[in-house]
C-alpha cells in the first residue's frame, strides 16, 4: 500500500459496483485502487446563457456545451444535484485520481496511436480592491498510450469578463503568457528532471493530480499545480498573480450551480479526458480506469456528492468511452468507470443515493481506515467522507501515537449523515458586527487556522484543555477589541462570542456665514442625514469615500452645495460657507431717464429698465424725474425673489413761467381791446 499524505488509497484490486442515480446495481467489475506535448490545450470553451430560452439565473444548463459524445468525459460537480437543484461551495484544493488497468486511445485526425490528455479543470477565485477575479486553472496529465509515457503541464486562462485576456503582469510562475488565437493564456511544462516527468508508466497504476489555491509568502494570490505518479509529491508550478499588490485577496476554488462565471462559463469542477491538446478529439481503443474528483473540506478531502460523467469548459473531447458511476463495495469509496462504449452525458450519482460519515474524535492528525483500507488523511480532531450506503467497520488511526482506535460498525443510510463524536466537545466561535459576506480568520495555536466566509459562525471539536486563539478580520475597517484570548474546554460545549467594532474616524463640515443659532443639515448618501444650529456637523465613518449634499438653509445658499469626501486612516473636515440668497426691486419707468433712490442710494433704469438686487429686508423707494412728480413708497425685500414696483410712469409737474406768460397775453389783449373801444368813441 503507498500512503500520500492528503489522501491515501489502496493500490491493490478492488472490487467495485456499477450505479445509477436511483440507487439499481447493474454490474460487478474490478479496479486497481508525452515528452514534448503541445503548449496549450484550447481555449475554454465559453457557453452563452443568453441563448437559453428558459435561463432565468436560477440554475446552469450543463448541456450548453455537448449533449453527446465526443465530449470530455470522466466525472465533474457542475454545482447541480437531482433535478438540478443548484448549490455552491468552495475549496482550498482538489485532488483529482486516475486509476488505470489499461489504456488506449486513437486520434484519427492525427494518424497516431494514445495521446491523450487527463485534465483536472477548475475556477479560481479572489477579490482584489473591490473586483472579483476568475481564472480558469489547469493541471494536466498528457499520456502518450503507445508507451505509456506521462508528462505534466498546467494552463491558466482569465474568465473576469467576456473579453478578459492575460499578461507578463498578470501572472508570475516557473513558465510564460503566450497566445493561442486571440486569447493569451499562461502555460508552463513541469521540468525534465522532475520525478516521476517524462517517465513509462507500468498499469495497473495510480496517477493524482492536486491543484492548491493560497497565498504566498507576500500575501499574494497564488495557485500551485501538483502530481503524483508513484514518486511522491511534486510541485511542478507555483504561479502568483503579482498585479495583487495589497495583503488581503484570498484566493479559492468555487463551484456554483446557479450561475456562469463572468465568461459565460461555468462554475464547475472537472476531472475529465480529452484529446491531445489544441482542440483535438481522440478515441478509446480498448481501456479501463476509474476516475474520481475530491475536494478539500477543511479537514480531509471528500468525494463530491453530485457527479456528472461529463465537463464542459475544455474543447478537448474523447469517444467511445463509456463512463458510470461505481462504488467499491469493501469501502464504499466512489469512482467514474471508464470502459470502451459510448454513454449518454448525466449524472451519475447524486447526494440522495449516498450517505456522509462524520467522525470528530481527540486525534488531531491521523488516518481513517474502512472495512480495513485506508481511506483518506485527516488533520484537526475531525474526518468527513461520501459514501455509499452500506454497514462498514471503521477505525482511526494515530500519527503522533501509532496507535489504532476501533469505533466499531457504522450502518450509512441513503441521503443521511452520521456522527461518531467521542471524548471531545464542540466550541462555537459566534461573530457579530462584521457586513454580511465578510471573512474572518481564526487561529488557535496548535490546533487549526481557518478562514470564516459568508458565515457569522464556526465549529469546531475539541479535547479537554486550555487553548489559546486570537480572531482578526481582513477587512481592515473592523477592529476584535479582543483579538486574542484562551479558552477551557472542560466535559462540555462551549460558546465564544466575538464582537467586531467598526474603525471610525470623524468627518466634521464647519459652516460659516449663517447668523448664529441658524439650523442646516448634512446629507451623507447612503449613510444618514444630521441637522445641527451650530456650526459644526460630524459624522463618525469608516475608511472611504462617501458623497455629500448640504440642505440650504433659508435664505442662504451654500459652497459647495455636493461633493465627495474621502477617509483614509484620519479624520477629515470639510468648510462649508453660507452666503445671503439676494431677493430684487424689478419694474419700468417713464421717462426713462427718472432715478430710482432705494434707502437713499440712487440706481439709474436701463432703457427705461430696472432690477436692482438686494439683501432682504425693508426698503423706502424714491422714483423722481426733472418735470415729473416724484414718486414714493415703501416695500420688503425676501430671498430669491422679485418685488415688483407698481408705478410705470411719473406725472408732469405745471410750469410758473408758462402761467405768467398766459397772464401777460391775457392782459395785452384786454389792453388792445380798451384802446379799440376808447378810439371808436
Amino acid at each position: 500500500m503507498r500512503k500520500l499524505k492528503g489522501h491515501s488509497r489502496e493500490i491493490s484490486v478492488i472490487v467495485l459496483v456499477i450505479l445509477i442515480t436511483s440507487s439499481t446495481l447493474i454490474v460487478v467489475t474490478n479496479i486497481a485502487t508525452p515528452s514534448n506535448s503541445s503548449p496549450h490545450l484550447q481555449s475554454p470553451k465559453v457557453t452563452n446563457p443568453k441563448l437559453e430560452s428558459n435561463h432565468q439565473n436560477s440554475q446552469v444548463n450543463p448541456y450548453l456545451s455537448y449533449i453527446k459524445e465526443p465530449a470530455p468525459m470522466g466525472i465533474a460537480d457542475y454545482g447541480l444535484g437531482l433535478n438540478r437543484v443548484p448549490y455552491n461551495y468552495s475549496s482550498e484544493s482538489f485532488l483529482g485520481v486516475i486509476d488505470v488497468n489499461s489504456l488506449k486511445t486513437y486520434n484519427s485526425s492525427r494518424f497516431v496511436l494514445g495521446n491523450v490528455t487527463f485534465q483536472l479543470n477548475l475556477n479560481m477565485v479572489f477579490s482584489y480592491e473591490g473586483k472579483s477575479y476568475v481564472y480558469w486553472v489547469q493541471d494536466v496529465l498528457y499520456l502518450n498510450t503507445s508507451n505509456n509515457e506521462a508528462s505534466f503541464l498546467d494552463n491558466i486562462w482569465n474568465l473576469s469578463s467576456s473579453n478578459a485576456n492575460m499578461f507578463n503582469s498578470t501572472v508570475l510562475g516557473n513558465g510564460t503568457v503566450s497566445s493561442a488565437g486571440n486569447s493569451y493564456f499562461y502555460f508552463d511544462f513541469a521540468s525534465n528532471s522532475s520525478s516521476g516527468n517524462n517517465i513509462s508508466l507500468k498499469y495497473p497504476t495510480t496517477i493524482y493530480l492536486k491543484m492548491n489555491a493560497t497565498v504566498s509568502s507576500l500575501g499574494i494570490p497564488e495557485v500551485v499545480f501538483l502530481y503524483n505518479d508513484g514518486y511522491g509529491w511534486i510541485a511542478y508550478d507555483k504561479a502568483i498573480f503579482h498585479f495583487v499588490t495589497k495583503s488581503g485577496a484570498v484566493p479559492y476554488f468555487y463551484v456554483d450551480g446557479a450561475a456562469y462565471n463572468p465568461s459565460g462559463a461555468y462554475y464547475d469542477a472537472e476531472l475529465v479526458m480529452g484529446g491531445p491538446g489544441n482542440g483535438s478529439q481522440t478515441s478509446d481503443v480498448n481501456s479501463s480506469l476509474y476516475l474520481m474528483l475530491d475536494y478539500y473540506n477543511g479537514n480531509n478531502y471528500q468525494a463530491i456528492q453530485n457527479a456528472y460523467n461529463f465537463g464542459s469548459d475544455t474543447l478537448e473531447r474523447v469517444n467511445n468511452f463509456n463512463s458510470s458511476g461505481v462504488y467499491n463495495v469493501t469501502n464504499g469509496q466512489l469512482a467514474s468507470s471508464m470502459s470502451p462504449g459510448l454513454s449518454p452525458l448525466g449524472l451519475i450519482y447524486s447526494s440522495g443515493d449516498l450517505s456522509s460519515l462524520m467522525i470528530v474524535s481527540s486525534i488531531k492528525d491521523g488516518a481513517l481506515f474502512v472495512n480495513g483500507t485506508n481511506l483518506t488523511e485527516f488533520s484537526d480532531y475531525i474526518v468527513n467522507v461520501t459514501l455509499f450506503p452500506g454497514t462498514y467497520s471503521v477505525k482511526l488511526y494515530d500519527y503522533a501515537t501509532g496507535v489504532y482506535t476501533y469505533l466499531g460498525n457504522v450502518t450509512l443510510s441513503a441521503g443521511k449523515q452520521s456522527k461518531i463524536i467521542k471524548d471531545v466537545y464542540r466550541v462555537e466561535f459566534l461573530e457579530n458586527g462584521l457586513p454580511p459576506s465578510s471573512q474572518w480568520d481564526l487561529n488557535i495555536t496548535g490546533i487549526a487556522s481557518v478562514i470564516v466566509r459568508n458565515l457569522d459562525y464556526y465549529n469546531l471539536y475539541l479535547p479537554n484543555g486550555t487553548y489559546n486563539y486570537s480572531i482578526y478580520s481582513s477587512d481592515k475597517n473592523y477592529l476584535n477589541r479582543n483579538e486574542s484570548g484562551s479558552m477551557v474546554v472542560n466535559g462540555s460545549s462551549l460558546t465564544i462570542k466575538i464582537s467586531f467594532n467598526p474603525i471610525l474616524f470623524g468627518m466634521s463640515f464647519v459652516e460659516s456665514g449663517l447668523p448664529k443659532g441658524s439650523s442646516w443639515s448634512v446629507n451623507l448618501i447612503g449613510a444618514y442625514e444630521k441637522n445641527s444650529t451650530n456650526d459644526t456637523v460630524i459624522f463618525d465613518v469608516t475608511n472611504g469615500t462617501y458623497d455629500f449634499t448640504i440642505a440650504t438653509s433659508s435664505g442662504y445658499a451654500s459652497s459647495p452645495s455636493q461633493g465627495s469626501v474621502t477617509v483614509n486612516g484620519k479624520p477629515t473636515l470639510k468648510n462649508v460657507t453660507f452666503s445671503i440668497i439676494n431677493g430684487s426691486i424689478v419694474g419700468s419707468i417713464v421717462p426713462a431717464n427718472a432715478s430710482i433712490y432705494v434707502n437713499g442710494t440712487m440706481y439709474k433704469p436701463i432703457n427705461g429698465q430696472y432690477n436692482i438686487s438686494l439683501i432682504p429686508g425693508n426698503y423706502s423707494v424714491e422714483i423722481s424725474a426733472q418735470g415729473y412728480k416724484s414718486y414714493t413708497t415703501n416695500v420688503t425685500v425676501t430671498s430669491n425673489n422679485a418685488t415688483h414696483i407698481l408705478v410705470t410712469s411719473l406725472s408732469r409737474n405745471s410750469s410758473p413761467s408758462s402761467l405768467i406768460y398766459l397772464i401777460v397775453v391775457i392782459i395785452l389783449f384786454a389792453a388792445v381791446g380798451i384802446s379799440i373801444i376808447r378810439s371808436r368813441r
